[in-house]
């Protein structure tokens, strides 16, 4: 993603945390690993996914693009962090954000306790599979 926007100074690496992008990420992960899970076995099938995210200590939660307001001051102290679930395939269609939300809360509450809402998941969830 390019952090550059625009009439803006530039973002030097490795200072900021997008607030939307890891949603989208995890998002599309998720749906690929459905269809995967479906083109590779018949009936039902458990998926266990894990995302590790490192280099976190000193970066600031904020918005890239502008769209989400994010208090300025939240940052990371923690360096990195892994995430992990065990989902049924056929869950994950239907029931996206209630699986993004719990997965990915524990991330951006190293950014001095920030609690992810659940309507920012449903909102930029329903944004990505708008295309």
């Amino acid at each position: 993603m390019d952090a550059q926007q625009p009439g803006r100074p530039p973002v030097p690496p490795a200072t900021v945390f997008d607030i939307t992008l890891p949603v989208w990420r995890i998002g599309e992960a998720l749906l690929h690993a459905r269809s995967l899970a479906a083109n590779l076995f018949e009936g039902p099938a458990t998926i266990r996914f894990v995302v590790n995210y490192e280099g976190l200590a000193g970066r600031c939660l904020v918005s890239i693009t502008n769209r989400r307001h994010v208090w300025e001051g939240r940052v990371a102290r923690q360096d990195a962090i892994t995430l992990s679930t065990h989902i049924d395939a056929q869950t994950i269609d239907p029931n996206l954000p209630e699986i993004v939300h719990p997965l990915l809360s524990p991330l951006y509450t190293l950014f001095d306790f920030f609690e992810l809402p659940m309507q920012l998941v449903v909102d930029e969830l329903a944004n990505m599979r708008g295309g």
